[in-house]
């Protein structure tokens, strides 16, 4: 993401162009061979050459460049897989809920709106001790413009398990703030992200 672009967009409001790529950078981190099963935790080795740096002079270095830039990119769908892997877990766990893998795919998105939007106050100065920026603090309370971004890239999800609209927008804005918060403090553990999350607070 160009996150000198993205904060320009947060200081001057366009929060509809903010979600947009905040929802892009979501999907395109999806992890098309994951599995979503809890007790698969080991991932895959790393596929990239981090040797190859530029497209070189011949022919054959570039396709070799081209293909680590695809390399690098399915690099980075298996991190942020495993990396929130076991929030998901104690997410499903805190809240006495249980998702079937399509279910969990989706959430595991949403996850990654949030964590999008954290990279994007840390990473291009609209990072507010203690607090949470007013731009970044709109989008994690709009679940369900959310949803409908994501519906435009084809991720949808029959939410009625979860109870009426109001229940079910309660649980999508809790896992944008998982998200949030995961990435914001990513020395901290899945328990200690989701300390206080009981089912009676949603």
């Amino acid at each position: 993401m160009d996150f000198e672009l993205l904060s320009e967009e947060a200081k001057s409001g366009k929060h509809q162009e903010l979600m947009d790529k905040v929802v892009s950078f979501a999907v395109s981190l999806d992890y098309l061979e994951a599995d979503y099963k809890y007790s698969n935790t080991s991932a895959p080795n790393l596929i990239a050459n981090p040797e190859i740096k530029s497209p070189g002079d011949s022919t054959d270095e570039a396709m070799a460049f081209l293909a680590n830039i695809i390399k690098e990119k399915i690099d980075n769908e298996v991190k942020v897989y495993f990396e929130l892997l076991p929030y998901l877990e104690k997410f499903e766990e805190k809240l006495q809920i249980k998702l079937t893998s399509q279910q969990r795919k989706y959430f595991m998105c949403i996850f990654r709106v949030g964590m999008g939007l954290s990279l994007i106050e840390n990473l291009s100065g609209l990072n507010l001790e203690r607090f949470c920026h007013p731009s970044i603090s709109n989008i994690l309370h709009m679940p369900r413009q959310v949803l409908e971004g994501l519906t435009k890239h084809g991720f949808e999800c029959d939410f009625s398990f979860l109870g009426d609209n109001d229940s079910q927008m309660s649980h999508i804005k809790l896992a944008l703030y998982v998200g949030y918060f995961q990435s914001k403090y990513n020395g901290e553990s899945a328990d200690s992200v989701m300390e206080f999350i009981v089912p009676k607070t949603i």
